[in-house]
């Protein structure tokens, strides 16, 4: 991911992190608007419907054996978008289930 020199794909990434760990909070904090908050966040949306196939267990053991080479390709010189897509539900799996799950 290139933003024209005003940061690097490390500190790129490394704050997407920290907008998803937020979002989780927010979620878990907040019941009375998480519905409206599903509906309009795709990345939340995604994880529900993962979540009611029952899938979120899986995706986060993929997302473990893959994050390394998902964040060699986002900080690499051509990073790819459906990458970026994927490592960012990969992460919200990855933190929901090394706490409690999300949207239960």
């Amino acid at each position: 991911l290139y933003h024209i020199g005003l940061e690097t794909n490390e500190d790129f990434v490394k704050k997407t992190k920290a907008g998803i760990r937020n979002l989780k909070r927010i979620i878990e904090i907040n019941d009375e608007h998480q519905q409206k908050l599903i509906k309009d966040i795709s990345l939340l949306n995604t994880y529900c419907k993962l979540q009611k196939l029952r899938l979120t267990r899986l995706f986060h053991y993929l997302f473990r054996m893959f994050e390394k080479r998902l964040y060699k390709n986002l900080t690499g010189k051509k990073p790819n978008l459906i990458v970026f897509d994927f490592y960012k539900l990969g992460y919200l799996c990855k933190i929901t289930h090394q706490h409690s799950n999300l949207l239960v």
